[in-house]
């Protein structure tokens, strides 16, 4: 496999702050708020002093799992406190991701359902949901450029999207909706602010990475029944 999969640095807790605000801006510059229902399920990670730094998404509520980017989480002194306690338990560095549990004493919002359809052209859209600057949870209108494209610095392909995130939105969702539901199609990674441009990896790739820890099926799909034995 192409990015091999590596043990959490630690099983040190983080702690984390996890703000559920009701409220989405829509787009840049918007008038008015709107109330989509995966709001809920982006919250916000925050510092030891309350600073916020990063966002993150419930995938699994019955297992109480987010995820966030793994950027997020690399500082090795990094401690997020407020409510509770937040212990990574999974991460893929060259994919940017990592899986944290979360403890009991957050009531979490329903988990998201994942949507590993590739991107195939540009033109496609989709939605960065997160905190911007920490402050209020917004979505970002995004459009592909580039469905896939290769760095000559980084191994592996990027998903590249105009215009950019802001700060603090990374870590959440990306967003597509469909006829067959909303789902998650990118994780916010990383911007390039001179081009505006947001880049991200191909979520399949993602997915097939990390499917085990989601609590839903694809996007369209229906849940194969347990078997008895």
């Amino acid at each position: 496999m192409p990015f091999p999969p590596t043990p959490p640095r630690s099983r040190l807790p983080f702690i984390a702050s996890l703000v559920f605000l009701g409220f989405l801006l829509w787009g840049v510059g918007a008038a008015a708020p709107i109330f989509p229902s995966y709001a809920s399920s982006v919250v916000v990670l925050t510092l030891e002093g309350g600073q916020p730094v990063c966002s993150a998404f419930v995938i699994n509520k019955a297992k109480r799992l987010v995820m966030t980017a793994d950027h997020c989480m690399q500082t090795p002194d990094k401690r997020f406190v407020r409510v509770d306690q937040v212990v990574e338990i999974f991460h893929v560095p060259f994919l940017d991701v990592a899986i944290l549990e979360v403890g009991a004493g957050n009531a979490l919002s329903p988990a998201l359902a994942p949507d590993p359809r590739p991107f195939t052209q540009a033109g496609q859209r989709a939605k960065a949901v997160g905190f911007a600057n920490g402050t209020s949870l917004r979505e970002i209108k995004l459009e592909v450029t580039f469905p896939t494209f290769f760095f000559s610095e980084a191994s592996g392909p990027f998903v590249l999207l105009h215009p950019d995130i802001k700060f603090g939105m990374s870590g959440g969702p990306v967003i597509r909706e469909s006829s067959a539901g909303n789902g998650v199609v990118g994780v916010n990674s990383m911007i390039e602010d001179r081009a505006k441009l947001t880049m991200q990896r191909p979520f399949e790739i993602i997915y097939g990475f990390t499917r085990e820890f989601w609590e839903l099926p694809p996007v369209g799909q229906t849940a194969t029944p347990e078997k008895t034995p």
